[in-house]
């Protein structure tokens, strides 16, 4: 009998190894892993992670610089009693730091007193905000150029010349001719029973234009 002929098989007929296939793929995979697209990604990806470290680091450095503003005493009720006026006091300037007694604050509750000195004039106040956090800065209302002011039982401070309104807590304006121009906060530490300002911040104070 006769034995079957075999035909040639042709390119198309032949087949690749399994073996071939998976080194194709892998090279295929390895090929698009470091292509220009997806690296583009992948710097971009670890660009924004660096700027959001290095955003929170300086943001957090300068959360730890600011003096401390925390609240000193209890709350304090200004709607319980009548007007509360303030108290003159002095102040200690010496070492660039202007310097008066926490005791007295938290007695009167809103002092007044001036920085004086090589022709250098600026009024200040200092006040116990009803949360208890001490507000130290300028005393002035510039439109009226008043430099006195007191609280009154709505919750507010009060020019004593043009009976503008802030609120006690925020000086936000309330009611009055100048309600955009309230005290000018001036940043305090307290050290020892002692209420720091910083004497530059003091002599640098301008009175707003009007």
């Amino acid at each position: 009998m006769a034995k079957a002929e075999k035909k040639p098989v042709g390119k198309k007929g032949k087949k690749r190894p399994n073996g071939l296939r998976e080194r194709k793929r892998e090279e295929f995979e390895r090929e698009g892993a470091g292509s220009p697209a997806r690296s583009w990604m992948i710097a971009a990806a670890i660009g924004f992670s660096l700027m959001a470290i290095v955003g929170f680091a300086m943001v957090r450095a300068g959360s730890q610089s600011e003096p401390e503003r925390a609240a000193v005493t209890g709350s304090q009720d200004y709607t319980a009693s009548g007007n509360v006026e303030m108290t003159d006091v002095k102040a200690k300037v010496a070492g660039g730091k202007v310097v008066f007694p926490l005791p007295v604050l938290k007695e009167k509750k809103l002092l007044y007193f001036k920085y004086q000195k090589d022709g250098v004039d600026v009024p200040l106040m200092a006040m116990l905000t009803p949360s208890g956090r001490v507000f130290t800065g300028s005393s002035m209302c510039e439109p009226c150029r008043s430099d006195r002011f007191h609280t009154e039982p709505d919750g507010t401070l009060t020019c004593n010349a043009c009976g503008t309104k802030w609120d006690l807590e925020t000086l936000k304006g309330i009611s009055g001719g100048c309600p955009n121009y309230p005290p000018q906060e001036m940043k305090n530490e307290v050290r020892g029973g002692q209420i720091v300002l910083k004497e530059g911040d003091v002599r640098g104070w301008q009175p707003r234009p009007v």
